[in-house]
Parts: structure tokens; C-alpha cells; sequence
């Protein structure tokens, strides 16, 4: 599995290549990897069937407050995590994520509560819709909302095709919608063709 680290935003960008084997128990004792103090955001591309190892990252990158995941990965990464030390750092550090959906049958209510449950200081989120018209970003940004409604949110951004109605007035939709009946005037938003924001 390949990770790739940002160490800040204007130094140089940190690679490492962590070779797995087939016995993963070996595997566990034998990962030792540096303090990265200055890791400030992780991606991981794809869902490899590692997850154990975001703890051995979290563990040695106390300044780590993003993440870029395949939902698939982040789901998985959730369930593996049997004594929840790895559910506690992300709870405690990751305010700001960016989520790939691939599946359509991962965005439901129980698994959008289970991630409002986890991420309870997350202020920024980004969705990047991977299923083109199968999914709509009227239904991801209904999701979120709901779920993350008393999160510290600043932003949403869903990437993804939209719909004319959303683009010709994006505020008075999400007013007709959701809960942002109740802050007019307190929220901003914008829609393009692929990208719908709002900043709260």
C-alpha cells in the first residue's frame, strides 16, 4: 500500500511505500514509521485492506487534521477498530475530510450517523460523487445536512452533475429543504454544473 503525506502546505512533500506481506500479523510488528509531527493531511487512494494501519499513522501524527478517503476505505477503517483507540483520534484530531463515493448503497442513515458520530469536529466537508446521474447531489447534500446539522460546519462542497433547479437558485432550495429554513441570511451558497457549495 502507497500513502501519501503532506508534510505543510509550502515544504517539500513526504513519500513513503509500506511493502505488505501475506502474514499480517508480521506484518503489524514490523511497521515502525517516523514521528510526523508535520503531517497535516493524509489521502489515501482506492481501499486497500490495510485500514489497521491508519492507527500506526494517527499514532505517530498528532497534527494530522484531514483526511482524503474512499468511503469504501473509511467504513472499513470504522469497523476493523475492535478497542475504538482509532475512532477516538479521529473523533479528536480530523476536522476537515473529503469523501469519494463510489457505492450507492454505502450513503444511507445509518452509516452517515455512524461518521456524524465519529467526526464530531469536523467544520469542512467535501463529497466527491464518483457515480455520475445515479446518485443525485440533491440526495448527498440532504444526507449530510441532516446528519451533520449541530457539527461546528463552515463548509460543504458536493462535486458532482447537477440539476438545473439547483443551479438557478441554490439558496431557496436548501431554504425549501433543510433545516436552513431556520438561517436565512446566515448562509451562503453557490452551484455550477459540477460542483454545488455552501458556507454556513
Amino acid at each position: 500500500m502507497v500513502f501519501y503525506f503532506v508534510v505543510s502546505h509550502f515544504e517539500l512533500f513526504c513519500f513513503y511505500c509500506l511493502v505488505l506481506t501475506e502474514d499480517k500479523q508480521e506484518m503489524k510488528m514490523n511497521i515502525s514509521l517516523p514521528d510526523l509531527n508535520r503531517l497535516h493531511w493524509l489521502s489515501i487512494d482506492g481501499c486497500p485492506h490495510d485500514a489497521h494501519l491508519m492507527k500506526e499513522i494517527l499514532a505517530v501524527a498528532p497534527n494530522l487534521c484531514m483526511l482524503v478517503l474512499d468511503m469504501k476505505f473509511l467504513l472499513q477503517l470504522i469497523d476493523i477498530d475492535d478497542d475504538q483507540s482509532c475512532n477516538l483520534l479521529l473523533k479528536n484530531r480530523i476536522n476537515h475530510f473529503s469523501i469519494q463515493i463510489s457505492d450507492e448503497t454505502e450513503l444511507n442513515d445509518i452509516n452517515l450517523g455512524r461518521l456524524a458520530d465519529i467526526f464530531t469536529r469536523v467544520s469542512h466537508i467535501i463529497v466527491e460523487n464518483k457515480l455520475g446521474t445515479n446518485l443525485s447531489v440533491e440526495n448527498i447534500l440532504l444526507l449530510f445536512l441532516h446528519h451533520f446539522k449541530t457539527h461546528p460546519l463552515v463548509s460543504i462542497i458536493i462535486r458532482g452533475s447537477t440539476t438545473e433547479q439547483l443551479r438557478n437558485n441554490p439558496s431557496q432550495w436548501l431554504i425549501n429543504h433543510t433545516y436552513l429554513k431556520e438561517h436565512i441570511g446566515k448562509f451562503q451558497a453557490e452551484c455550477d454544473e459540477i460542483e454545488f457549495k455552501i458556507w454556513l
